[in-house]
């Protein structure tokens, strides 16, 4: 008999037998790395190397990117490939999308500096 490696669908269905399960083995390890990142900030500690922060910055172009990238990626090379081209290929896009999209957008939307004297209030 052979033992099952995959979960199983419980383990990922809302509110089904496995979603304790889902809680110990996804949420605790979340909440403890979250923790520690904090705990590690606060400490005074700082993420120095440029690629990392660079791609902390732009997790958000990665999560907007993310769902039709690895869909064309599978198309493109099949799903034995998938999971060894997908995470550079996705690191390189969220980065680019970062540098050459979202930054520029972000200096334009963001407002200069706020001074209460150019403004006069009336009363």
């Amino acid at each position: 008999m052979m033992a099952q490696v995959a979960p199983s669908g419980d383990l990922i269905t809302p509110g089904g037998d496995g979603a304790i399960w889902r809680t110990v083995l996804f949420g605790v390890p979340a909440v403890l790395i979250i923790s520690g990142a904090v705990a590690w900030e606060r400490a005074g500690g700082a993420v120095r190397a440029g690629f990392i922060r660079d791609q902390g910055d732009a997790s958000y172009a990665l999560y907007l990117i993310h769902l039709p990238l690895i869909q064309i990626i599978d198309k493109a090379v099949g799903s034995t490939l998938l999971l060894l081209i997908t995470p550079p290929v996705l690191a390189i896009s969220a980065h680019a999308i970062h540098q050459g999209w979202e930054r520029p957008v972000l200096a334009i939307l963001r407002p200069r500096r706020f001074d209460l004297r150019i403004y006069r209030l009336v009363g």
